[in-house]
């Protein structure tokens, strides 16, 4: 049976030790607070890839969002660890204007994927004077077949100042994410959409519950509306990210209901997963469970990232 399997992660501040003139990059550099060097940042490389190539059963997905990247660069080095030779890996990256210097990206194994076309939607915070990630879109085919898919990329703005202070903005998001999706199913009804992200916002928050109409359940949604297939997963209490001990579900993949309509190609249902595996948890202490991340304040714990990756899979059934 053939198979896409796709997943988010948020890789948590993956920044080389060059200085861009152009990003606020200062607190990764060797001279920072922060002491980033070649050996640091090679071990963060390291520990990345061991967690990316397995997001698919032990194996490296299809198609992979990342956010917190640096640049294009730093996805190269990824790639050149070896732990994902397995796999023939294309980049889809665009430099995007956030302040910090850090942006969404995409991963996809050519042998499976061919990539045809792909963009970015910018998300307008001029209202706030700030700036951030754009939403990348990238349309592919599997290859072997010749059904279209989209694949969807997001970073929504942050919590910061408050969760309530802070949700106009991520609503702003939402609303050029539904600009991408309603023009994806009005130029092409029959795409199987998939999108995935860290929405600093989870399941059933106004942004992505109303804003972009992604139900909790797979049942009677028409083929242009959306499934939040980690809703289930909230509803457990599980989560990708933990703040101030509480698990909070931020990570999400979302699909179109193309892909829940029993033709062809299928979201498996119940395949959502969150990657929360004990040796990506911090041991015993007060954050032990936590995820195992590369700073702890300002004390280097040589961890992986503050979020957990999550994944699921699509399905093609013959009829």
């Amino acid at each position: 049976m053939a198979r896409i399997d796709v997943a988010f992660y948020n890789v948590e501040n993956l920044f080389d030790t060059i200085d861009d003139p152009n990003t606020f990059d200062g607190q990764f550099l060797p001279d920072s607070m922060y002491q980033w060097n070649t050996d640091k940042y090679e071990s963060k490389l390291e520990h990345l890839a061991s967690v990316i190539s397995g997001l698919a059963n032990g194996r490296t997905p299809a198609f992979v969002g990342l956010c917190e990247i640096e640049n294009r660069f730093v996805l190269v080095d990824l790639m050149h660890t070896g732990r994902l030779d397995d796999t023939q890996l294309g980049i889809i990256h665009v430099e995007s204007k956030d302040a910090r210097g850090i942006d969404v990206a995409a991963l996809y194994d050519q042998k499976q994927l061919k990539l045809l076309n792909y963009g970015i939607e910018e998300v307008d915070l001029s209202a706030y004077e700030e700036k951030t990630r754009d939403i990348l879109w990238a349309k592919m085919k599997r290859r072997g077949f010749n059904d279209v898919f989209y694949f969807v990329v997001n970073h929504w703005p942050s919590r910061r100042g408050g969760l309530a202070e802070s949700e106009p903005k991520r609503v702003e998001a939402a609303k050029s994410l539904k600009s991408v999706i309603d023009r994806i199913h009005r130029d092409d009804p029959d795409a199987n959409v998939v999108i995935m992200g860290d929405f600093n916002d989870e399941p059933d928050n106004k942004s992505i519950s109303d804003v972009l109409g992604a139900s909790d359940t797979a049942d009677k949604i028409s083929n242009t509306q959306l499934f939040n297939a980690m809703s289930a997963l909230q509803d457990k209490g599980e989560g990708s990210y933990c703040f101030r001990g509480n698990w909070n579900m931020l990570d999400q993949i979302i699909v179109n209901g193309n892909l829940l309509d029993g033709k062809k190609w299928e979201y498996n249902r119940g395949s959502a997963y969150i990657h929360a595996a004990d040796s990506l948890r911090q041991g015993p202490g007060k954050y032990e469970g936590f995820p195992l991340r590369t700073f702890g304040g300002r004390k280097y714990l040589n961890g992986y990232s503050d979020h957990f990756a999550v994944s699921a899979e699509l399905q093609y059934y013959e009829h």
